[in-house]
């Protein structure tokens, strides 16, 4: 399960699946898990990526969805980036990798007002191309749909 809830349609516990039934054996999930944590390692110790500390512990320890990875990487080729949090998604089960940021900088601009920033995600192709794109002030929340592709990160 993808993402559970107590209450689900009707009043009954629901779960979310992944659409093709397939369920990733531990092997694969160790894999994915290694490649993380050596892309997030990688990806926290980028000079033009702020991290509070708390956001930089779950990067590192791997616990990021890959396609956040690979946006905070793309971003930060011509940007310096400020990140406050990787907040879990409410209905997520423990130990799916976080697939939410808040981005709080982007070269000295608040990301919300960035029309470039907001530009370029709706620019992205899938699996890339967020879901949500949302201002917290002014702060950007960014964030992906579930369930995570696998494979996007090097072995």
């Amino acid at each position: 399960a993808l993402a559970t809830t107590s209450r689900g349609s009707g009043g009954s516990p629901g779960s979310v699946c992944r659409p093709d039934g397939s369920v990733p054996t531990a092997a694969e999930r160790e894999s994915e898990r290694a490649s993380r944590v050596r892309f997030g390692g990688s990806l926290s110790g980028n000079a033009l990526l702020r991290l509070e500390p708390a956001a930089a512990d779950v990067l590192r320890d791997g616990n990021v969805d890959p396609r956040l990875m690979l946006l905070l990487a793309a971003m930060t080729t011509a940007r310096e980036i400020a990140v406050a949090d990787f907040p879990a998604v409410p209905l997520d089960t423990s130990g799916v990798p976080r697939r939410q940021v808040v981005l709080t900088d982007i070269d000295g601009a608040e990301p919300a007002t960035s029309e470039p920033l907001r530009t370029w995600l709706d620019a992205q192709q899938a699996p890339f191309l967020p879901s949500v794109v949302r201002p917290l002030g002014p702060d950007l929340l960014v964030g992906f749909p579930s369930p995570l592709p696998s494979g996007l990160l090097p072995d």
